[in-house]
């Protein structure tokens, strides 16, 4: 982009993302995820982004938790179209996700890598000022999952709704940006297992957590090289599901440094 302050605002936004979804479904990995952003016509920001996963040895799948499967390519994501939209006090993203199962699967084997299933997500989000100079701010995004049935089998997954945000303000004249987040997810239609008369005594899935959460503008002499947000999330509520906590870690570079203006 053009614009240096419009890049940093776009990589620091607190919106979902091809690898947040990605661990949703229970997966480790080391991935490559090459993106591009571009204007509109229309006024807004168009991007995609391709998740390459390229190693993964663990994932959770009904009763296989910290399953060892053993490394190998796992299913990939494609973002095709990500659309975002700035406003004065307020800033709004869509996207559309498919995941394609490139990974390795047998119905009934005890080594797969993947799901063996399509998946479909639809994203809207927005961020919301607070103040008129921006410094305080609330976000969330809304996430819906569609998906197929599996390979070779009758047994589909529920679809599911996710919702995902924070508030929090930005400190050392931008750089620092802190607050609370949150994730929350629905299970909206039952899980169909083959061979078995699923009676769902416990209710469908829900979870809820909280986090508190930080990101940090890695600045030198003037020049922007990235963001590290770092968070720690407790699973406050679940039902009829895995419960637990988990430490995020992430590391947003530009293509390229961004001289910063001033």
């Amino acid at each position: 982009m053009r614009d240096p302050n419009t890049n940093a605002q776009l990589m620091r936004q607190q919106r979902e993302t091809v690898v947040t979804a990605f661990a949703r479904h229970g997966y480790r990995t080391l991935a490559v995820m090459p993106g591009l952003w571009q204007r509109w016509p229309e006024g807004a920001f168009y991007g995609f982004q391709v998740l390459f996963p390229v190693g993964a040895n663990n994932r959770i799948q009904g009763t296989e938790i910290e399953a060892n499967p053993g490394a190998g390519l796992t299913d990939s994501v494609v973002e095709p179209l990500i659309l975002g939209w700035h406003g004065k006090r307020a800033d709004a993203t869509a996207g559309y996700s498919i995941f394609v199962p490139t990974g390795r699967y047998e119905d009934g084997a005890s080594n797969n890598t993947g799901f063996g299933m399509w998946g479909d997500e639809l994203q809207l989000g927005t961020t919301v000022f607070l103040d008129g100079k921006k410094q305080y701010h609330a976000a969330t995004i809304v996430s819906v999952d569609f998906q197929s049935k599996k390979e070779d089998s009758e047994t589909k997954v529920g679809n599911t709704l996710f919702l995902e945000g924070g508030v929090g303000g930005d400190f050392l004249k931008g750089g620092l940006t802190a607050g609370l987040a949150y994730y929350g997810g629905w299970k909206v239609s039952d899980d169909q297992i083959e061979g078995f008369r699923f009676v769902n005594v416990l209710g469908k899935n829900k979870t809820f957590a909280l986090a508190p959460e930080a990101s940090l503008a890695l600045v030198r002499k003037g020049t922007l090289y990235g963001f590290l947000r770092v968070a720690y999330y407790w699973e406050v509520y679940a039902r009829a599901t895995t419960k637990g906590s988990a430490f995020t870690f992430g590391l947003s570079l530009p293509y390229k440094p961004i001289k910063l203006p001033g």
